[in-house]
């Protein structure tokens, strides 16, 4: 899958977001010379709204086999001012990573549920939700 996220990745220069704490900079190298973190955020950014995906399928979908903690390492190297919708993707119980009390956590139950993706509690049906760009039409059924 090709996906030209240029419109809404901004350079790995600017300011990161931070997402409730410090980003853990000894589990990778901080440096993506192979374009890794790209990969992912193109895949992110094809994310349609409505819908979510796991760190997992990103991973797989990004061709990293199963480096979901890749996957979480790259969103929470995205500046501060991006476009990439980092909100959209959750662990692979259905559940939300981030706590109700972090901002970031936040953050994400307002924007999904402002997307018309209902929350029960800090879970998602991943029936209904998840994205599956493999899919003929590019959805998986229960997305808008």
């Amino acid at each position: 899958m090709v996906v030209d996220a240029s419109a809404c990745c901004l350079p790995p220069a600017a300011k990161h977001y931070t997402i409730c704490g410090p980003p853990r900079m000894d589990l990778f190298v901080e440096t993506d010379t192979q374009g890794t973190n790209q990969r992912i955020w193109q895949v992110v950014a094809s994310i349609p709204q409505g819908c979510v995906s796991t760190y997992g399928d990103v991973a797989r979908f990004a061709g990293l086999g199963r480096a979901a903690r890749r996957v979480g390492w790259a969103l929470r190297q995205l500046p501060s001012e991006t476009r990439v919708p980092w909100h959209r993707v959750i662990n692979s119980s259905g559940k939300l990573s981030l706590t109700r009390d972090c901002a970031a956590g936040k953050i994400q139950r307002s924007r999904l549920q402002r997307e018309g993706i209902t929350l029960l509690g800090d879970s998602i049906k991943l029936a209904r939700y998840r994205w599956d760009p493999d899919a003929d039409s590019g959805y998986k059924a229960g997305c808008p």
